[in-house]
């Protein structure tokens, strides 16, 4: 089991792309402080390639174990 005793922040960016014949779906970057957890590309998370999918959301899974989620807050970039 995975125990977690402090806050861990969450930082979900989503950054435009261009490209030479028009614009590239945007690169979704996942990080907690200075460490990237991952990069995705936008389609993946979008009506246009999942289909009836209409906007991006936010949750929470737990694949080990169980969580305790205290506080969820969304706050758009400045």
């Amino acid at each position: 089991m995975c125990r977690v005793t402090h806050a861990v922040r969450l930082q979900i960016r989503a950054d435009a792309r261009t490209r030479e014949h028009g614009a590239e779906p945007d690169l979704i970057t996942l990080s907690v402080g200075a460490v990237e957890l991952a990069r995705l590309d936008g389609r993946h998370v979008s009506t246009e390639v999942a289909g009836g999918f209409t906007g991006r959301t936010v949750g929470i899974q737990c694949t080990v174990g169980r969580v305790l989620v205290r506080a969820f807050g969304y706050r758009p970039a400045p």
